[in-house]
């Protein structure tokens, strides 16, 4: 098809300047006494070849391969996409992916599209974490009650956005009571690692639902990834379960957490692809692994569970039967 309309495109430019040629003649014929048509003839026939070699020449190879280059370096450059609005952007987009999708029923009236294209998208400008982590070890369970020390880290990424000027760790009053932790941050350059404890407190009891901690991080803002390390000691009821959720856009997030004798640990994803998750359980450790991104608001949540209890359910489901 693409060859066929090569060659018509040819004949075309041929016929084109055969009609020039032919204007030129007869401008050129005795029966024509008037000069200024002899001269308006000489100059339709002009066009008409000049029209001609034109496409010939357009049609080459190395001239499309120019005005090609020519014309993605028009839409493509920086400063051409910078003179759009926002709208124009939009639109731009919205027909880029009904080409890569071949589908030009995306971006109709209340599709996707526009949640694409507004909330979902404005976080690819946002800061981020990668590698977010949290290990916890229960040291023991008293009187319904689990003693916990945990460390949670994350390496905090600009994504070319200065930090705010702290980062927060949310606690809930039924969660972490008597919490005593401390904060680090080190700055993550090729030139040097520094480590700096930022943030203690001792016996901090939550007044609120959620209590924040807040770790001021304004002279570290200038770096693009920080390392933000919290390391904590509290007890918690073992009749609620508890949870880790991702505040921000996160890339891979592993928890780890050791079993007590006589319990169970029980831990569920939420928001995740559970296609991406790994849970393994390798002697008295628990873990769950997931190498991708999440989106704010997804996480974990985990539950201890005492073994009796479990075998008196059992009981009482085999009693129903």
């Amino acid at each position: 098809m693409k060859e066929d309309n090569e060659a018509i495109i040819k004949k075309s430019a041929v016929i084109i300047i055969l009609i020039g040629i032919s204007f030129i003649l007869v401008s050129n014929a005795d029966f024509i006494k008037i000069q200024y048509i002899c001269s308006l003839l000489s100059a339709i026939g002009c066009t008409f070849i000049g029209s001609g070699i034109v496409n010939i020449l357009i049609d080459l190879r190395d001239w499309k391969e120019y005005f090609s280059k020519r014309l993605r370096d028009v839409v493509i450059k920086k400063e051409y996409l910078s003179s759009l609005s926002i709208k124009e952007l939009i639109n731009l987009q919205r027909e880029i992916l009904r080409i890569n999708f071949a589908n030009n029923d995306i971006g109709n009236a209340d599709s996707f599209f526009d949640f694409y294209s507004g909330p979902l998208q404005n976080l690819v400008n946002k800061p981020y974490r990668n590698d977010a982590r949290l290990i916890i070890n229960i040291q023991k369970i008293e009187n319904e009650y689990a003693y916990i020390s945990d460390c949670v880290s994350y390496v905090l990424c600009t994504n070319g956005q200065e930090n705010g000027n702290n980062v927060k760790f949310c606690y809930d009053k039924e969660e972490q009571i008597d919490l005593k932790y401390d904060v680090y941050i080190r700055q993550l350059t090729s030139d040097n690692e520094i480590e700096n404890k930022v943030s203690s407190t001792e016996n901090v009891i939550p007044k609120t639902s959620e209590k924040e901690v807040i770790v001021d991080i304004k002279d570290y803002k200038k770096y693009p990834k920080i390392l933000i390390k919290c390391i904590s000691e509290y007890k918690i009821n073992i009749k609620h379960f508890y949870v880790w959720k991702m505040h921000v856009i996160t890339n891979n997030l592993s928890f780890y957490i050791n079993i007590p004798d006589g319990y169970d640990i029980k831990v569920e994803s939420f928001a995740l692809n559970n296609n991406k998750e790994t849970i393994r359980k390798l002697g008295k450790q628990l873990s769950l692994e997931y190498w991708d991104w999440v989106l704010p608001q997804s996480g974990i949540s985990w539950q201890i569970i005492s073994r009796s209890l479990e075998d008196k359910s059992s009981i009482s489901e085999i009693e129903k039967l």
